[in-house]
């Protein structure tokens, strides 16, 4: 883990606050940690969560995001980087299953009829952007989709006809 942090790192030494730091520091080689976390990628966070030795520190970082089930949070941190790579390489989201499932999280509920689909995906990421309070226009630009391709697209992803009003985690 440490050389890929040293490679990711390397890789982004032309940013500001990585050649501000080699430009002042030599010792220690690394720069802080607030400035490596800013080299990782979601992949890297990813993994790196999923090695974390101490169940007490997976708790607490899983509980940060209102997830007291370490095994739900490292499902929906892997998910989340399956779907970024989809979505970064453009990917098809329609009539198309993703490669990875979150698992339900069945203390709030959320259980999912088909857990590879798109709206399984959707509706993990709006929970998580609701558990930050990052959540001001998620649902309704989902909305605004769906108004404008049309519910049998969303369907086909996945989605309920009453998800906007009765889909749990919504």
């Amino acid at each position: 883990m440490l050389s890929k942090i040293e490679q990711e790192v390397e890789r982004s030494r032309q940013k500001g606050f990585i050649a501000s730091y080699y430009t002042k520091y030599n010792d220690p080689y690394l720069p802080p940690s607030w400035a490596m976390s800013e080299c990782m990628t979601l992949g890297m966070w990813s993994r790196t969560f999923s090695i974390l030795r101490d169940p007490a520190d997976k708790k607490a970082i899983s509980t940060k995001f209102g997830i007291t089930q370490t095994e739900v949070f490292e499902s929906w941190l892997h998910t989340l980087t399956v779907l970024r790579n989809m979505a970064a390489h453009h990917d098809r989201f329609l009539d198309s299953k993703l490669g990875v499932s979150p698992t339900n999280f069945k203390l709030k509920k959320i259980q999912f009829t088909d857990n590879k689909s798109v709206y399984s995906a959707l509706t993990m990421i709006h929970v998580l952007l609701e558990s930050i309070n990052f959540n001001g226009t998620f649902k309704q630009r989902i909305i605004d989709l769906e108004t404008k391709y049309g519910a049998g697209f969303f369907q086909i992803m996945g989605f309920t006809q009453d998800w906007k009003s009765n889909a749990v985690g919504w």
